[in-house]
């Protein structure tokens, strides 16, 4: 319990979490803790449903429904973290990711990498990119620590809300 309350601390104080140390020079900077769950809540609409993120080593598993335990399926995606991220075989982050890479298929644009906010509250250290023909399609965004607090699909945004 000491932990919970330790680890929501920030967001009870302030509504950031606390700043993570790193530049954020790999993409393995960029991937949440194996084993972390986040969720997640549209954007525009924060009473919405909610989508549940399990991170493991080799895939992320996405869910939609009022807890873990009672949802449905929504998404299963592989992940690769050996040659940057690769999510379903398309690379959003190369190993040293950096302003305006772009990748071969021209897929994916990281547009900047520094400071992002999103419901949550602010990233230090983040990487904003564009996608294309993934399932993720728009705007993503990848804090250091963290893995993903902004995310596109099928042209609706989601927005970290909590993790653990």
């Amino acid at each position: 319990m000491v932990a919970l309350i330790w680890a929501l601390s920030p967001l009870l104080a302030c509504g950031e979490p606390d700043p993570i140390e790193g530049s954020g020079e790999w993409a393995t900077d960029y991937l949440p803790v194996e084993g972390q769950f986040s969720t997640f809540i549209p954007a525009d609409e924060p009473d919405g449903p909610t989508l549940w993120l399990l991170a493991e080593a080799e895939q992320w598993t996405l869910k939609v429904g009022p807890r873990w335990a009672d949802a449905s399926e929504w998404a299963v995606w592989s992940i690769e973290s050996d040659a940057g991220l690769v999510l379903n075989e398309q690379t959003l982050l190369p190993t040293r990711p950096e302003k305006g890479w772009v990748s071969e298929n021209e897929a994916s644009e990281i547009l900047d990498i520094g400071e992002a906010t999103a419901w949550y509250g602010t990233f230090p250290v983040a990487a904003t990119l564009e996608t294309s023909g993934s399932p993720l399609e728009g705007e993503q965004v990848f804090a250091v620590g963290l893995g993903l607090v902004v995310f596109e699909v099928d042209g609706k945004r989601w927005e970290l809300a909590y993790y653990e």
